[in-house]
């Protein structure tokens, strides 16, 4: 069933923090350049995501991995989406100019749904059809701070849904981006990009900024070449304030608003000829958040978190339009008592989603609310100080689709050296149903038999469809070998049971319609089951002090077996050919004389096998130029090596999109 949302998003080249004179300005070009952080403090980069606490990346027991901002701005990416390619083992491939299928650890798709995904901890996971709009998170990339990428389950603290990995996307706080910033790019695919960004010092202690970013993207075109007509464009604008009145606590205040309008094609289906038509429109899609967090940190290491949100997110295409708000409030505490640190926490979401259905696509009932409640506790025990530490844990949580779940962890951490750590980890996480699992009817087919009957092929949801479940085994090793050279090693094995896959209903005729039609259900049920194994291998090395290397190599097998033996055409190779078996890059960034950058990135991506999508290697260059304080200029290529070529096909027997070759010029001026 090809996956039913399609948007728009953009983003520009990170630009260097913000300053607020020439003279800081010029302070802080020099500090932001990459290769001016040795190796030793870009492993003792600070991570949140593992234990919801700062520690070191380098001893966090999971595997772990930052993209920075000053990584993304390197990279000469456009994307928050194009920019997670930095991450080993994530499965990042573009369907169309406007979607992205992301995943970690295999079951990539679209619509990817066991990714939990967080922006400054607001969940941006929609249980509407279960995975991530990834258009809509179209953030100014120079606001963010970096991006965290757990790989691996991560439900004790995150919950459900974290199942394959958590990606927290922090950005950078009103006191980093004072000043006034603009930055324009403009390119063949990305043809214009711009944002305008003014940080300002309200009073001591309390500072804010506001922000307007547009962007205009052309179309992909098809194996022969030919382009889609229409560009697809969203405007987006919005603030952030914070407060800290004393060391001691942290107000924060965000929020955003967006629209815009995307061109594209949609399969339509009806009981008359030609009974599927190719319909050329336009999609939409609104909406926004606000996001508070009061931070308060007490002595003797306790401190207390109180967050809370809502979300609005509207889309409207030519087989729909869904309307979904969504309000959550979580509190968090934490503290030591001896050799323990316990960190626990409460919350409850509620959403409601308002649906208006066509023939093609319905969801019965068409609106409904939803309620989730969670509790979890953890507890990080020290058995040997600076050398050996227990993690032990659980999530509890409520909703409505499958009641009760409990999904507990537990890891070892060894640091037997100061340049070596060990650890491992065993979790259990599930996948939640979402409304597509439970109430969706979605008319794939319809065609005239012999006697002049429609028959309607539906794939239809199942109110009796359970969660998705997964037994992890981890194991990681980073090791410092020598001063200019890191390693970081990790494996998993994953237990699959009670996957989705779909199984033959009993036909019936439809009367209530004219005409009337013959009904060929596809029910979806828990009926799969399988595991993944795999490796993960990234290493840095800088042989000049102005020249980095960095290269990533991940590896995955997956056995799944479909147990709906009444199906016919069951095929498992449906989940395991959308993985690729192999990915890595190559990575380089060196920094030459008069403020020159020159940075290049090659891909190698194994093929899909159950789609028309060949491997392929992919180059992205880019040449960056510190003209003067507060003005950088940048000139980038991706896909260097050819024209176009496919990396995903999310509908079977279509023409797959092309990636092609896109040039693309970037100015920022902080001023």
């Amino acid at each position: 069933m090809r996956r039913c949302l399609a948007l728009i998003r953009g983003g520009v080249l990170l630009g260097l923090p913000l300053a607020c004179t020439p003279a800081l300005a010029a302070q802080e070009e020099q500090r932001s350049t990459l290769l001016d952080l040795s190796l030793e403090e870009l492993i003792d980069i600070d991570v949140t995501s593992v234990s919801m606490k700062e520690e070191r990346w380098f001893t966090a027991p999971a595997a772990v991995h930052v993209v920075t901002g000053e990584d993304i701005r390197r990279s000469g990416v456009t994307s928050l989406a194009e920019a997670l390619r930095l991450v080993p083992g994530m499965q990042v491939a573009r369907y169309n100019s406007n979607e992205w299928a992301i995943s970690a650890r295999g079951f990539n798709d679209v619509w990817a749904n066991k990714l939990l995904v967080l922006v400054d901890g607001r969940s941006v996971y929609n249980p509407l059809f279960a995975g991530v709009q990834w258009d809509i998170q179209d953030l100014v990339l120079e606001d963010v701070a970096r991006i965290e990428v757990i790989r691996g389950p991560g439900a004790t603290l995150w919950g459900a849904n974290a199942v394959n990995g958590v990606i927290n996307i922090v950005t950078k706080s009103s006191h980093e981006t004072q000043g006034p910033l603009v930055s324009a790019s403009a390119g063949t695919e990305d043809r214009v990009l711009g944002t305008a960004r003014h940080g300002v010092t309200l009073r001591p202690g309390l500072t804010a900024r506001g922000f307007a970013k547009y962007t205009r993207r052309d179309r992909l075109s098809d194996p022969f070449g030919s382009t889609e007509t229409g560009e697809w464009d969203v405007a987006r604008a919005g603030a952030r304030a914070d407060w800290r009145p004393s060391d001691r606590h942290h107000v924060m205040l965000d929020g955003a608003a967006y629209q815009g309008d995307v061109p594209e094609f949609q399969t339509v289906t009806s009981l008359t000829s030609p009974y599927q038509a190719l319909v050329d429109t336009v999609a939409s899609m609104s909406g926004g958040w606000v996001l508070s967090r009061w931070e308060h940190r007490a002595a003797k290491g306790s401190d207390v978190t109180v967050q809370a949100y809502f979300d609005r997110i509207t889309r409207e295409r030519a087989t729909f339009r869904d309307v979904r708000e969504t309000w959550d409030l979580e509190v968090r505490h934490r503290f030591t008592a001896g050799p323990m640190e316990v960190v626990w926490g409460t919350g409850y979401r509620h959403s409601t989603d308002h649906f208006t259905a066509s023939f093609t696509l319905a969801f019965e009932p068409g609106d409904r609310q939803d309620n989730l409640w969670s509790f979890f506790v953890q507890n990080q025990l020290t058995l040997v100080p600076d050398r050996l530490a227990l993690t032990a844990g659980t999530k509890l949580e409520h909703n409505t689709f499958s009641g009760f779940e409990a999904q507990p962890s537990v890891r070892m951490l060894w640091t037997p050296h100061p340049r070596h750590t060990v650890w491992a980890s065993a979790s259990r996480a599930v996948r939640t149903p979402a409304r597509a699992d439970h109430d969706v009817r979605y008319t794939a087919a319809a065609f005239p038999d012999s006697t002049g009957l429609v028959n309607v092929v539906q794939i239809r949801g199942n109110p009796e469809f359970r969660s998705e479940e997964l037994l992890a085994l981890e194991a990681g090793y980073r090791i410092r070998p020598a001063r200019n050279l890191w390693v970081d090693l990790s494996a998993f094995f994953n237990q699959y049971d009670d996957l989705q896959t779909a199984m033959l209903g009993v036909p019936y005729v439809e009367t209530a319609a004219t005409p009337a039609y013959l009904v060929i259900p596809q029910l979806l049920v828990n009926g799969a089951e399988g595991s993944t194994h795999g490796v993960e291998l990234l290493v840095h090395i800088q042989p000049l002090t102005r020249w980095r290397f960095t290269t990533s190599f991940s590896a995955i097998a997956m056995d799944i077996s479909d147990q709906a033996a009444d199906m016919p055409g069951a095929d498992p190779d449906y989940i395991t050919g959308r993985t690729p078996a192999y990915q890595g890059y190559v990575r380089s960034e060196f920094d030459l004389p008069k403020g020159l950058e020159l940075d290049a990135t090659l891909y190698a991506v194994d093929a899909l096998p159950n789609q028309q999508v060949p491997a392929y290697t992919r180059l992205d260059a880019r040449v960056g130029w510190r003209a003067y304080a507060g003005l950088t200029l940048s000139l980038g290529v991706q896909n260097a090596l050819e024209a176009r070529h496919a990396e995903f096909d999310a509908t079977i027997g279509s023409p797959v999109a092309q990636v092609e070759r896109s040039v693309v010029g970037r100015i920022a001026w902080r001023f």
